[in-house]
């Protein structure tokens, strides 16, 4: 991408990626739906209210629209360019009890610095091809409309951090019996979101009494449970997941205590600082944090 311009593209669920946005034979004449999302409220009101009193909010699933104009010489590169737009842009790809979202994702310059923001979509309207006019009978005009179930923007560069090194610690005063060899490691994340990003956590072993605590939120995660040499632990937190499995396939869900995992997520506006209190780690033990920044809109 150059300097002075922008990119956009659809990248389908198989990587398959194609540029709507590439002048001037290509381009997005009009884009709109990457603001705030829409919201609906949750109400409540009491006996001689006026109005009526917020009791909370959610964001619903966001349309963005885009208008693709697509020039020609022929009406064989017309049809050539038809049958690219319908094979990229369509779910048949995917399976149809199973459909996986493509990812539409924006390109730009903001004070000298490359930024990009994507959503995972799937097309809802456009590619009719109805009535070519005369006038442009080489070239296409469509209204494009994808529809993004979870109206979250985010930045698509996933960010890992890794917790590797502990330190050894007792607490004072001690009582017995104590444990011997309890150690913590700390690892400060710089968000730059201004949404709250759901991580996943891989907890490699050998370790046990596992407990990993956003000191930002004072929300915790903890596993009663020996993490053997060779067995990583996953904690998935994305919404639409939530589980806690070994890589034997095993669920851990009961091995939870005081947990919260739906509550467990890196907060924008701040370093959050995540505490990971092992009683038992050698030079294998690791904690891996993946995640993406999320933005409410651009």
């Amino acid at each position: 991408m150059s300097k002075t311009g922008e990119l956009i593209r659809y990248i389908r669920a198989d990587g398959e990626s194609i540029n709507l946005h590439s002048p001037p034979n290509r381009a997005v004449a009009n884009m709109t739906g990457w603001g705030y999302p829409a919201v609906s409220t949750h109400t409540i009101s009491g006996p001689f209210q006026h109005g009526e009193s917020l009791l909370g909010y959610r964001f619903q699933p966001r349309t963005i629209s885009l208008d693709v104009m697509k020039t020609g010489c022929s009406r064989t590169e017309y049809f050539a360019e038809r049958s690219r737009l319908i094979n990229m842009l369509g779910l048949q790809t995917t399976n149809p009890n199973l459909p996986e979202l493509g990812r539409l994702q924006w390109e730009y310059i903001e004070n000298d610095t490359y930024k990009t923001r994507a959503i995972d979509c799937y097309i809802n309207r456009g590619l009719k091809y109805e009535a070519d006019p005369q006038w442009f009978k080489y070239g296409i005009l469509e209204t494009l409309d994808f529809i993004a179930p979870d109206p979250i923007i985010y930045d698509p560069t996933e960010q890992v951090v890794t917790v590797d090194t502990f330190i050894e610690y007792l607490t004072l005063p001690m009582t017995f019996p104590f444990m011997v060899g309890a150690a913590i490691g700390t690892e400060n994340l710089a968000y730059e979101g201004t949404w709250e990003s759901y991580p996943i956590i891989e907890v490699t072993g050998p370790t046990n009494g596992l407990k990993i605590t956003n000191q930002d939120t004072d929300i915790s995660l903890e596993l009663d449970y020996f993490i053997n040499v060779g067995i990583t632990v996953t904690f998935n937190l994305l919404p639409n997941y939530r589980t806690v499995t070994d890589n034997l396939g095993n669920n851990l869900i009961s091995k939870l205590k005081q947990s919260n995992l739906a509550e467990f997520s890196i907060v924008g506006g701040s370093t959050n600082t995540m505490l990971v209190y092992v009683s038992e780690y050698n030079a294998d033990t690791e904690v891996v944090i993946r995640y993406y920044s999320k933005y409410v809109g651009i």
